[in-house]
């Protein structure tokens, strides 16, 4: 992501918790919220999208493991990438939903803003894309995309609180690969580590390099 795009993100993030409680986005928000009711109350509630906020993350660590998915980061790096970009999302989402207070569409609690689903699959989708582009990029983002709307169709959240939990974890995802060169640093780990299986006995051996 270019530096604007990424200004662009922060701007959003930061934006977002006041327009949240303008007419405009309550108005907003209630219309979608209504239409997922009305869908809802037709065809059932799903909690498929808990365990799809977790695909793009997963894929864009796993792959590093395999040569045939050609990357510039290996496992290491990607691991490094994950759990930083994951520490980043936690804070910022956990600070942004016990500040807000935000009850849910459901009643339920009282800390809707921001998606925590949103900001995990938004910065694996992210990652991927930094990591991949085109169309690996365009698909973890469908994904993503999906989940959101998953999230809003269940109750769970506001329109307003899936595009903000988006924008965090595409900055979450970003400041991590900023700070990837450092950490490397820091931690001795080698461009391009790799994660090797090896075949023993009858079970595997996994191998990591640094």
């Amino acid at each position: 992501m270019k530096t604007k795009s990424l200004l662009a993100a922060i701007l959003l993030m930061a934006v977002l918790p006041v327009s949240a409680q303008s007419a405009w986005s309550n108005g907003l928000d209630s219309g979608v919220n209504s239409v997922a009711v009305s869908l809802r109350g037709e065809y059932g509630s799903t909690r498929i999208d808990n365990w799809l906020q977790y695909a793009p993350a997963a894929a864009f660590l796993v792959s590093g493991a395999f040569r045939s998915c050609a990357g510039e980061h290996g496992f290491a790096e990607r691991l490094i990438v994950l759990a930083t970009s994951s520490a980043a999302e936690a804070v910022l989402v956990n600070g942004l939903k016990y500040t807000c207070c935000r009850l849910r569409p459901n009643g339920v609690t009282a800390n809707s803003f921001p998606s925590g689903h949103a900001a995990t699959v938004f910065m694996g989708a992210e990652q991927i894309r930094l990591e991949y582009g085109g169309w690996a990029g365009a698909g973890a983002y469908a994904l993503a995309t999906g989940v959101g709307l998953l999230r809003i169709y269940n109750g769970y959240h506001w329109l307003t609180d899936v595009l903000a939990g988006a924008a965090v974890g595409i900055v979450s995802a970003n400041l991590a690969f900023r700070l990837l060169p450092l950490e490397r640093k820091w931690l001795g780990i080698k461009a391009k580590s790799e994660l090797s299986v090896i075949p023993l006995g009858s079970g595997i051996m996994l191998a990591l390099s640094f």
